[in-house]
């Protein structure tokens, strides 16, 4: 009896560990809190000691868990440290090379590279007392990622769509406070030169609205809009 109370009473504080106040699990739901705690005990051995939340990040193939740290803000920087880990035998992983560092805690493992783990920068966008945390592709301008935030907050856009797609999504759905990323456009005109100050917009951890945007004028135009999943 005091054995089964006391793997009981393992269970529950495992249980109670893992459940850490503050962290935003974004994980499936078969990762039981064995796991959670095995990841967080990693992520803490490896410098990310106030951990924010735990994400499966899109695409991944052998079930990869990425572990963020609480951010600093420095003006309108954001700052936070990336930790990927996985568990030591799992489909679609491949097998750590020979030499390679790495950091285990039970059925879990941190591999240790160049960019494992990593630094990770947003930007911060402000609209009075509300502000969303959005990465910016290099050559993204923070002024114009500011224009064409403040242009989806304040349903602004100005839509430029072909016929057969301005009426295919409403894009006064799109919430502002989901915006995660702003990257340079892909689209080229007929010399196949990269347009200026068109912007590629995504929204959502684990799908969401994608929009192509472009600065013209002082307007901000939406030339394409639709929804990712991965």
């Amino acid at each position: 009896m005091s054995c089964a109370i006391s793997i009981g009473s393992a269970l529950l504080v495992a249980t109670l560990r893992a459940q850490t106040p503050g962290i935003a699990w974004r994980v499936p739901e078969e990762l039981n809190a064995e796991d959670r705690q095995a990841i967080l005990d990693l992520a803490r051995r490896t410098g990310i000691r106030d951990p924010q939340s735990l994400t499966v990040p899109m695409g991944s193939a052998c079930g990869l868990v990425e572990v963020e740290s609480r951010p600093v803000v420095g003006g309108n920087s954001v700052l936070s440290d990336i930790l990927m880990v996985r568990r030591v035998i799992a489909p679609g992983c491949r097998q750590l090379a020979p030499g390679q560092r790495f950091q285990q805690e039970r059925n879990w493992i941190a591999p240790l590279f160049a960019s494992n783990p990593r630094k990770r920068q947003r930007w911060r966008i402000r609209d009075g007392d509300w502000h969303v945390d959005v990465e910016l592709e290099a050559g993204v301008p923070y002024g114009d990622a500011v224009t064409v935030v403040h242009a989806i907050r304040g349903k602004q856009l100005v839509d430029r769509r072909p016929p057969s797609r301005e009426k295919s999504s409403e894009i006064r759905s799109i919430d502002p406070s989901a915006i995660r990323w702003v990257r340079t456009g892909r689209n080229m005109d007929s010399r196949r030169v990269p347009i200026p100050r068109e912007y590629e917009v995504m929204t959502g951890e684990t799908w969401g609205d994608w929009l192509t945007v472009r600065i013209r004028d002082g307007l901000v135009e939406l030339h394409n809009h639709g929804q990712w999943t991965p």
